[in-house]
């Protein structure tokens, strides 16, 4: 229920800008035909029932989301107004009040949304009831009505004459009305039902009962009545005579002394607005073409403006909380031989805890597809001089010439923290990449454009990965800048300090919505002090649609298992834990870091139509992993951004006891050298 109040929040925010811009419409469109007021009111309609809407850059609606679906697991939540001294307004407060606190079991904006998502369920039933017990009590009221003639019945228990019913309406008129009142009124109802009002004002008064907590829609609604009455008159009184307008006013005149408050239900002959109905009865004048053509290019151009959403900003200037995909690799490291393109390079999402996590689809970075937490990021003073100066060439024989790639690393590895100091050697090396650029020499595979970007650098973070000492046996560390145009770059740097040297350089596109990744991680930060996870991998396969395993660490290492919940917004859910221990061999090896290896099966017993393999890894020499059962046999590439790694091997069906205890995961380095093998144990697990 939380998912859709947040998605009605936002539909009913964007609806209110519509609902600005056509009441200042009814304004300026006064001489137009009041028919073009009703048609304004459908895109009302239209934003309020539509749940998507096209982007386009005539889109006069200031945010697509003001309200982020994910701002209940947010660490600083926040609103995108699209009006930026609204957002630095608010902002502030919310953050102030509603930002978790660490180890919460609960996060504090969960609870703001539970309540009013219920709150706003109370009043949709409330208003409902309401809507009925009058549809009921006047269905009473008329149940001793005389058919007339046709549809028109006269009852004396009513005093004002209306329309009642949708599927089969009929008119209603009190037993004393006389001619010549009752030929305008019965006029103007059939009017109504020609111009299908009696659907159009319950279906007004649904919306208003869906979106009551928007003030506007309360306007909304009032004066859509008062125009479906304004124009219905308009319909009858366009081919009467000046005499009979004046019986046409009078006779709504007389109908008006007796109205009543009545529902959202009948359409009222007397109902609202009598004044206003009759000064323009008695004014009316066919209005000239140019003034209806006016009005129709008018209501084009406010559906092209009010029913599309701003064209959605690859780049803002806070990274954090949303996925980033590489649209361009602006640099290849030429002595590797694996490539990347944006077709097979990984996903990244930069969380709103300032954490990055990484996820790859196999072949030379591991598993597919398995979500690593790379590490946080760090403040870094360095500039696109510095980036520069860590990019080698295969002269340089991987950064150990007089003035390579290692030697300037050095100094660009030990810039980290907010108030670093820039090292001479790292100045010297800024200056020989200004040197180049002027000179026009540039650097070996830096594609076109990659330069201008680089100078535009305005904010660089480093972010280390959590692997071995190794220089080549995978990344140091993530460099994230952003330029002044908010573009982000991420440079990918393998080796140790004092020997990095740029692999990859990639331009990054942003996608506003993290995922479900953003979800899990503030999830295993709320679940347990105790526990004190760190999420290293996420696995989800089409073949588990609503299953995911996530590997953790902290205080110790395991699985955990979610669920995707049945409430609307499929939200993940957790289901329980296991520690990930069984028999390793990897202690003879002490050379490799012995108990570096485990693995657990898991199937029927976990609610699976097949079984499954985990294998966890604490090795960064490793290469690949195998998995045998039951007949068959897997492998899966590794050589990944961190450690742990989480591998995970679907088997074909469900595997006997039997089976599962004979499992073998074996772990073989670059070498094809075998580095431990673990048995199948079955998981028990901790809910």
């Amino acid at each position: 229920m939380e998912t859709l109040f947040l998605k009605l929040l936002n539909m009913g925010i964007a609806a209110g800008w519509v609902i600005l811009a056509v009441m200042l419409l009814r304004i300026l469109l006064r001489k137009a035909p009041k028919a073009v007021r009703c048609a304004l009111w459908i895109l009302v309609g239209i934003r309020l029932v539509c749940p998507f809407s096209i982007e386009s850059v005539l889109s006069l609606i200031p945010s697509q989301e003001t309200v982020p679906g994910e701002i209940m697991m947010a660490g600083k939540p926040e609103i995108d107004s699209g009006i930026r001294v609204l957002d630095d307004a608010v902002n502030p407060a919310i953050a102030a009040s509603l930002s978790p606190e660490p180890h919460a079991s609960v996060n504090p904006m969960q609870i703001v949304v539970f309540l009013a998502s219920r709150l706003w369920a109370a009043g949709l039933a409330a208003l409902l009831f309401y809507a009925l017990a009058s549809y009921v009590r006047l269905r009473r009221k008329v149940a001793a009505a005389m058919c007339f003639r046709e549809n028109i019945w006269l009852c004396d228990a009513v005093r004002s004459p209306f329309i009642l019913g949708i599927l089969s309406p009929r008119i209603y008129l009190p037993s004393d009305l006389e001619e010549p009142v009752s030929g305008c009124v019965i006029a103007h109802e059939k009017a109504h039902l020609r111009r299908r009002d009696h659907w159009w004002k319950p279906l007004g008064f649904l919306l208003l009962s869906v979106y009551w907590f928007q003030p506007l829609c309360w306007a909304a609604y009032i004066l859509l009545c008062r125009d479906i009455e304004l124009a219905c008159d308009e319909y009858v009184v366009r081919r009467m005579g000046d005499a009979q307008k004046k019986t046409y006013a009078n006779a709504l005149l007389s109908c008006s002394l007796h109205s009543q408050g009545l529902s959202g239900c009948p359409l009222a002959f007397g109902e609202v607005g009598i004044k206003e109905r009759i000064k323009g009865i008695l004014s009316y004048k066919r209005p000239a073409l140019w003034i209806v053509a006016t009005a129709a290019v008018v209501c084009i151009a406010a559906a092209a403006c009010f029913l599309t959403d701003p064209a959605a900003s690859k780049n803002s200037d806070n990274i954090y909380g949303a996925r980033y995909t590489v649209a361009e690799v602006l640099y290849n490291a030429p002595w590797y031989n694996a490539v990347y393109t944006p077709e097979n390079a990984p996903d990244f999402v930069f969380t709103s805890d300032a954490e990055l996590l990484q996820r790859n689809f196999g072949g030379i970075m591991g598993n597919n597809p398995v979500w690593n937490r790379v590490g946080v990021f760090h403040e870094s003073d360095m500039t696109a001089e510095g980036l520069l100066g860590l990019f080698a060439s295969p002269a340089e024989g991987f950064g150990m010439g007089k003035t390579g790639a290692g030697e300037r690393a050095d100094d660009a590895a030990g810039a980290t923290g907010s108030a670093e100091s820039a090292a001479p050697g790292r100045k010297a090396a800024e200056t020989e990449s200004a040197q180049q650029a002027d000179a026009g020499t540039g650097i070996d595979g830096l594609r076109e454009g990659a330069w201008e970007l680089l100078q535009s650098i305005e904010h660089v973070w480093r972010v280390d990965s959590e692997r071995g000492s190794n220089p080549y046996s995978g990344m140091s560390c993530y460099l994230v800048a952003q330029t002044e145009s908010n573009e982000v770059l991420l440079a990918a740097c393998y080796g140790e300090a004092g020997q990095e040297h740029i692999r990859f350089l990639w331009r990054m596109e942003r996608h506003e919505a993290p995922g479900d990744t953003a979800y899990l991680e503030a999830l295993f930060a709320s679940t347990s002090s105790e526990r004190d996870f760190q999420i290293y991998a996420l696995y989800e396969s089409e073949s588990m649609p609503d299953t995911l395993f996530a590997g953790y660490g902290g205080d110790g290492k395991g699985l955990a298992v979610f669920r995707r919940d049945s409430a609307p917004g499929a939200q993940w859910k957790i289901w329980g834990f296991c520690p990930v221990v069984s028999g390793s061999t990897s202690a003879d090896r002490p050379a490799d870091g012995g108990g570096t290896f485990e693995s657990i099966t898991i199937g029927e017993d976990w609610g699976l139509d097949h079984s499954v393999t985990i294998a966890v890894s604490m090795s960064g020499n490793l290469a690949r992993v195998t998995a045998e059962a039951g007949g068959e046999t897997q492998s899966a590439a590794a050589g990944g951004n961190s450690v742990p790694d989480l591998f995970v091997f679907e088997w074909s069906r469900l595997l006997t006891p039997e089976e599962t205890e004979a499992v073998t995961v074996r772990y073989y380095n670059a070498l094809d050298e075998e580095l431990g093998a673990t048995g199948g144990k079955a998981a028990i697990f901790d809910s």
